[in-house]
Parts: structure tokens; C-alpha cells; sequence
């Protein structure tokens, strides 16, 4: 398809692309129609929603018939449109991940969604839907090919090229269905399941002829002790937790089937310079990380991690992109879970110049806790005077509750939030229940900021927090709060010195 040279011929997407462009039109404006027309006769707004399916079958046909690409010498050039043409130009040095997406019906055909993604803008570069496999094999040896030509001599040996191919494939991590168990139980997809369910059975509303008195008369007329043989109150409070287990039953179980439908599977191997990550039951994706491009790296565990020994390792880098089906935080799980006394062996292959054993931990102010506990008293006056409204005294009950809670809050939170400078990275972790560690290489660092607000200043304190290309997807970064103002300053200045001479690297 190309050579080593590049390739001037211009080549088209798969002719499957119009069958599978129209199918996922159809799911979007079809399948919600028909489905409301069914359980609800007589709406007319599905109509004309449905209606938008032409335009998108003629949208689907255009894009096929203009949508070319071509594997240049150094760049990959994209091109569509009909009535307003757009032209693409994208140097392979900027390529940093072509990822495929596979549901059933493209590993029938052989064929794949394929996105290029660069460092740039909030979306892929490119989606290409769809290529043929060999097409795509194509177009990334030609991509990483050209990408290692392109480096300085020095960096041949950092190259995702010819040596990547020839290097030994080795997997890191791999789950099983007891990792699938253990991820569903910590994910808490079951909820977001149960409230999609929900909003579908508002919106159908197929109970809309039964009788409510019939169904409120049925439900009062249960006595929970004479059924249960114990005297009434006991009866309640049994009836409350056998309600209360089914839930969680119920919702554990969703978890545990979206985790193992959405990480069936999940292999992660090492290849050279990049990180290969495979997963999915029904849609398949097929992820490239380079290991080079890693921002930064969180280690989390909570409750259920730490019970059973585990952890779960995410990312974030330069080139990620959100907010698609297979775009999302999904793609930046490095283990979503792992045995607790693997990670070592994990970080040495991941980040191999970062040593966590050489870390020289160092506390935020032990005195923060009297800043911390004031907001948590703080927003115990407010629930409590809000209740009190109601409930009289009782308001005075949550008030207590609400102040032992935040000095247990405001305690726990010092104990567990450590930072460590090392020789080459920048180290926080935090977090009591859910437990979180950050680690971010001094190459990767973009911004860095002294903070202080009137509160710090009046207490004699800073915030340092450090920024990289990907900062704020995973959700716990390097933003140390809480500092001894000396002991900010004097971190500031060593972050500073560290990645001033070291040169940036995305």
C-alpha cells in the first residue's frame, strides 16, 4: 500500500463504511423512534426525529465518496468533504496513537474504526470509519516507519519503529474474571445502569393503565410482622435491610455484568517503546500508548481494593481524547486492577527512571486539620439549620454527627497526604477512604504555580500545583494544598530548578 518513500496514490475507506455509518444512524434515530412508537402510539415528535435518518444516510454516502487519505513521505494527508472541501495535513512525528474500535459486526467483516490522534484540539485528528485490517497495518507501518526516520540518531533507540517489530512482546497485565468481579464491585456502573433504566421506563411509561389505587392498596395492606412472626418494629427494621441488600445485590450484580462486558479481555503488553492495551467483549478496542507520552501516573485504592489486595493503575496522556464511546477515561486504565505487590514490577517497566522506594516523603501542615475541620463544621450549621426548619431538635443530632465526622475527616485527611520530591519526578499522594498517588516526571511538567489564597496567607500557608499536557482527565493530580509557606517556597524553587534544565518532552 505504501513504501518506504510514501505513497502518492490516494486511497478511499472500506465500502462497508456506508453500511456502517447507516447502522449507527439508525441506532440514534431510528431505533429510539420505533421503540417509542411502540410503547407509546400516537407521539408525534418521534416522527420527525425519525425523519433526520435521510439526511444522515445522504451524510453517510457523501462521506464515502469524498473522504480520501494518503500516506505522504512524512505525513498523512486527509481529505473531504463535497460542497465545502477540507484538506488535512498531519506530520507523523504528531501521530501519537492510531486506535482501533471493533464491535462484532466489524470483526465479521474484518474491518475496523480506526482513530488517529494527536496532541492537539478535544477530539481524534481523524475517525476513519471504517478501514480494512490490512489497510490498517498499512498505514501504521508506514507511520511509525516514517516517525523513527525522523528522529535524531541518538533516538533510534526510543523508536516505535522496525525495532519495536522486532522486539519481544511481553504482557504486564492481564485480567481475569476475578479482577472482572473485583473491577465491577469498585466502579459502581450499576447505579448509572439502573437511572438510564429508569429515565427509558419514565419515558416509555408501560405501567401508564394500571390502577395506582389498586397497587397502593396491595402495598399497604402487607404487614412485615405478620409475615415475618416478630413483633412489629423489629418487622420494619428487618424489611428496611432485606430492601436495602437487594439493592446492593441488584447493583453490584450490574456492575459486575458492565465491568466484564466492558473489560472482557483486558491485556496489557509491552512492545519495544509502546504499551498495548486490548479489552472489550462486544466492542473491542485496541489501544497504543506510548510509553514516552505518559503525563502522569495515579495509583488508586479504595476500600475494596485494599480488602482484596488490589490497586488500579490509571494514566494520562498528551494525545488522549474524551467523550466518545471508546474515547473516554476507559482508555486511560494501565491495570484497572492489579495485585498491590505487582505495581513495583509494573512502575519499573512504565516509568523505569522513577524509584518510589527512594522517596523521601514529606507531611503537608500538621495544622491544616483545624482549617479542614472548620469548613466541616461549617457546612454542619447549614444541613443542621436547614433540618432544624422542620425538625425542631433533631436538627441538633445531625449538627453532632456532622462535627465528629468532620474531626475525623479533617484528622484523616493530614495523616494520609504526603508528597516527595525525587530525582526525576514529583510525587503526591492523598486521600483516606479512596487513596490516590501521582506521579509526574519533571519532563512533562508545563506550568507550575505558587498559590495563595486570603485563607493561606492568613495562616501562613501555600498551595504548589503542577500542570502537564494532560492535566485534570484522571481526577487526582500533583495539586499539594495545605503547605508550610517556607516549605512551598523552597519546593517551588526545586521544581523550577529540576525542569529548567531538563529539556520539555510531549
Amino acid at each position: 500500500m505504501a513504501d518506504s518513500t510514501g505513497s502518492t496514490r490516494l486511497h478511499s475507506l472500506h465500502p462497508l463504511s456506508m453500511l456502517f455509518s447507516i447502522g449507527l444512524a439508525a441506532k440514534r434515530l431510528l431505533l429510539p423512534g420505533l421503540i417509542v412508537l411502540v410503547f407509546r402510539p400516537g407521539g408525534q415528535y418521534e416522527i420527525w426525529l425519525m425523519i433526520l435518518f435521510v439526511p444522515a444516510v445522504v451524510g453517510a454516502l457523501a462521506k464515502y465518496l469524498s473522504f480520501r487519505y494518503r500516506l505522504g513521505p512524512d505525513e498523512l494527508i486527509i481529505r473531504e468533504g463535497i460542497v465545502t472541501r477540507n484538506e488535512r495535513h498531519v506530520p507523523y512525528a504528531r501521530i501519537q496513537n492510531i486506535d482501533l474500535v471493533q464491535n462484532p459486526f466489524h470483526r465479521w467483516f474484518k474491518v475496523a474504526e480506526v482513530r488517529v490522534e494527536t496532541a492537539s484540539g478535544d477530539r481524534p485528528e481523524a475517525i476513519m470509519r471504517v478501514l480494512s485490517l490490512s489497510s490498517v497495518e498499512a498505514m501504521r507501518e508506514q507511520v511509525f516507519r516514517q516517525k523513527r526516520a525522523a528522529r535524531p540518531p541518538s533516538a533510534q533507540v526510543d523508536s516505535v519503529g522496525e525495532e519495536v517489530e522486532a522486539a519481544p512482546v511481553e504482557t504486564l497485565v492481564q485480567l481475569g474474571w476475578r479482577d472482572l468481579v473485583l473491577l465491577g464491585m469498585t466502579s459502581h456502573r450499576g447505579l448509572t445502569m439502573v437511572a438510564a433504566a429508569m429515565g427509558v421506563f419514565w419515558q416509555l411509561d408501560p405501567l401508564g393503565d394500571v390502577d395506582e389505587g389498586w397497587v397502593r392498596d396491595r402495598v399497604t395492606s402487607i404487614d412485615p410482622a405478620e409475615s415475618l412472626a416478630v413483633p412489629g418494629p423489629v418487622a420494619t427494621a428487618l424489611l428496611v435491610v432485606g430492601v436495602v441488600l437487594m439493592i446492593f445485590v441488584l447493583l453490584s450484580l450490574l456492575s459486575v455484568i458492565w465491568a466484564a462486558v466492558r473489560y472482557y479481555g483486558f491485556t496489557l503488553r509491552e512492545c519495544g517503546d509502546d504499551l498495548h492495551s486490548e479489552y472489550g467483549l462486544l466492542t473491542r478496542i485496541t489501544a497504543t500508548i506510548p510509553r514516552h507520552r505518559i503525563q502522569v501516573l495515579t495509583i488508586r485504592g479504595g476500600p475494596i481494593h485494599r480488602w482484596f489486595g488490589r490497586r488500579a493503575v490509571q494514566i494520562e496522556t498528551a494525545g488522549h481524547r474524551g467523550g466518545e464511546e471508546g474515547q473516554g477515561t476507559d482508555r486511560l486504565w494501565l491495570a484497572p486492577m492489579i495485585e498491590a505487590d505487582k505495581i513495583e514490577d509494573l512502575l519499573r517497566r512504565v516509568l523505569p527512571d522513577v524509584d518510589l522506594a527512594s522517596a523521601r516523603w514529606r507531611p503537608i501542615a500538621l495544622r491544616a486539620w483545624k482549617r479542614i475541620i472548620k469548613r466541616g463544621i461549617a457546612l454542619a450549621l447549614v444541613l443542621s439549620a436547614g433540618v432544624g426548619a422542620l425538625a425542631g431538635l433533631e436538627a441538633l443530632a445531625i449538627f453532632v454527627v456532622g462535627v465528629v465526622l468532620a474531626s475525623v475527616h479533617a484528622r484523616l485527611y493530614v495523616k494520609h497526604a504526603w508528597y516527595a520530591v525525587t530525582a526525576e519526578a514529583v510525587i503526591y499522594r492523598s486521600g483516606w477512604w479512596s487513596r490516590k498517588l501521582s506521579i509526574v516526571r519533571f519532563e512533562k511538567i508545563q506550568v507550575l504555580a505558587l498559590e495563595e489564597s486570603p485563607f493561606d496567607r492568613w495562616n501562613r500557608m501555600a498551595a504548589v500545583r503542577v500542570d502537564t499536557a494532560g492535566a485534570g482527565r484522571v481526577g487526582h493530580g500533583v495539586d499539594i494544598r495545605y503547605l508550610e509557606a517556607g516549605d512551598a517556597v523552597a519546593m517551588m524553587e526545586r521544581l523550577v530548578s529540576e525542569t529548567g534544565i531538563r529539556p520539555f518532552r510531549w
